[in-house]
């Protein structure tokens, strides 16, 4: 009986240790693989920690909470509305732990038109590269 109690003692021991010595966030930033917004597709927002311990680690909307303003959010998604009369979103993000931590970005929406966001365009012919140009593989 001795046996049990002392281990699980020393069991509750050293997950408190654990749990005192696990990495906190030190900050949360946003980390756009874009620098614009192509309206026709949902836009991923990534948002990253930076953890006590000097790693790195994405972040999801368990552990953080994403606001726009325009559109809405679909977890770590930005939805565009039906009717865009607006050139830019606003993103904030704040930890849910510690809502002090919070980073904003401004990500502006692409305005030139790309033949391939028409969905009447069908399949885009490839212009026709001259042999003497091609690469060797």
């Amino acid at each position: 009986m001795k046996r049990l109690l002392v281990l699980l003692c020393s069991t509750l021991i050293a997950c408190d240790a654990v749990a005192q010595h696990s990495p906190q966030v030190r900050r949360i930033y946003f980390n756009l693989y874009t620098d614009s917004i192509k309206t026709v597709l949902n836009y991923y927002v990534n948002v990253e920690a930076e953890l006590s311990n000097g790693r790195f680690r994405p972040m999801d909307t368990s552990m953080v909470e994403i606001r726009a303003d325009q559109g809405h959010m679909s977890g770590n998604e930005w939805v565009a509305p039906r009717n865009i009369g607006f050139d830019r979103v606003r993103f904030t993000v704040n930890l849910k732990t510690d809502p002090a931590l919070r980073d904003e970005v401004t990500v502006y929406l692409k305005r030139a038109i790309d033949p391939r966001d028409d969905p009447a365009a069908g399949d885009i012919e490839m212009p026709v590269v001259p042999k003497e140009l091609q690469r060797r593989r």
